[in-house]
């Protein structure tokens, strides 16, 4: 079956309006987390903690990306193309 550009431009759509949903509906999740913790905590001190939690995740990814540049260990695929 040949795919018409109609067709590959349709799924790029369907594949970035996925994405989007994707990332909303993380932002709702890390908001219902902190709206969790405002019930026991201060609504302030409940968004903060949720907000270090995500500065530490981003932090420790980083520092192990880094970690893989610098180690030289990524891995290309090759496709097969030029």
């Amino acid at each position: 079956m040949r795919r018409t550009p109609s067709t590959n431009a349709q799924q790029g759509m369907a594949s970035t309006a996925g994405g989007v949903i994707g990332v909303q509906a993380t932002g709702f999740l890390f908001a219902t987390v902190a709206v969790a913790l405002a019930i026991v905590l201060d609504a302030w001190l409940a968004l903060l903690l949720v907000t270090l939690g995500l500065f530490t995740i981003a932090g420790i990814l980083g520092l192990l990306a880094r970690a893989r540049l610098k180690s030289g260990n990524t891995q290309v695929r090759d496709n097969g193309h030029g």
